[in-house]
């Protein structure tokens, strides 16, 4: 139905303008006679409309999520949610499968979910509805739950999980997590054609070109020579490498004489910590 909303506005408001003509043109010899101006008005106006509408409903607050961020004290919670708006399914075997858990914390999960406003409750169908975009959880996350009680070993348990990700959820989750270290304008590439380079950002205004390994074994020099070249492509001035894992000698070597950043496995610990102390 929201695919649809802007085509019917659309229609909608140029029947009112249909209908005004009539009452504003006369009709001579049975010919209308419309100004082609009037056309062309009518078809900007409504198409500027509709456009400007779509705009503040993304980024309207939706009516459902909390007035104030709830206290959660699950540290899970947020890779939970970040599972689910990646993917696009509110399945608790979703979860199970991508963190490594017992279906039973994943329905604990799921709950969790349906209470900071991500998912919707159970329908007759016995499924669930996601209730925010990707663009609507990154901006009102900070509002929907604050962790609290969280045991030191949260930043290896997100590690955890970064380590069952698939290469496409690892390339929107440290999407996120630029996002949350202060860079803007973070997109992630489209799959085929991007000459090496997952994620475009900015920050101080250095553009900053990355390529996303979430790898099993240590990096080598491929990935460092791939976005050093793709760099150059996004007109970036930095390029780096974000790797859940390490670099072989001739990896850092290499990325030494490019400049090319090295975002390693301890960088990503330095990176989380910071975002929640943040």
């Amino acid at each position: 139905m929201n695919r649809m909303r802007p085509l019917c506005m659309f229609f909608l408001i140029m029947t009112g303008y249909i209908l005004l003509a009539y009452l504003i043109f006369p009709v001579e010899d049975n010919i209308w006679k419309v100004p082609d101006y009037y056309l062309a008005i009518s078809v900007l106006t409504s198409s500027a409309f509709v456009v400007l509408y779509e705009r503040w409903q993304k980024r309207r607050k939706p009516k459902h999520l909390p007035n104030e961020p709830l206290v959660i004290s699950d540290e899970l919670l947020e890779p939970a949610a970040s599972t689910v708006i990646t993917t696009g399914q509110a399945s608790i075997s979703m979860i199970q499968r991508r963190l490594g858990v017992s279906y039973t914390r994943g329905a604990e999960l799921m709950d969790l979910l349906e209470q900071v406003g991500v998912v919707s409750p159970l329908d007759k169908k016995n499924s669930r509805k996601i209730l925010l975009t990707r663009e609507q959880y990154r901006r009102y996350k900070q509002s929907l739950f604050t962790l609290s009680n969280v045991r030191a070993s949260t930043v290896e348990d997100e590690l955890a999980c970064v380590d069952a990700m698939e290469g496409h959820d690892f390339e929107h989750w440290g999407a996120d997590l630029l996002r949350d270290l202060g860079f803007t304008k973070v997109e992630v590439t489209r799959g085929s054609g991007d000459q090496g380079v997952d994620i475009l950002a900015e920050k101080d205004g250095i553009r900053y070109a990355v390529q996303c390994k979430r790898y099993h074994s240590p990096l080598g020099n491929k990935p460092v020579q791939e976005v050093h070249a793709g760099k150059e492509m996004y007109q970036c001035q930095i390029g780096a490498v974000m790797t859940n894992r390490y670099f072989t000698p001739s990896g850092r070597e290499i990325a030494e004489k490019t400049g090319v950043l090295l975002w390693d496995r301890d960088w990503l610990r330095d990176a989380i910590n910071r975002r929640q102390i943040g």
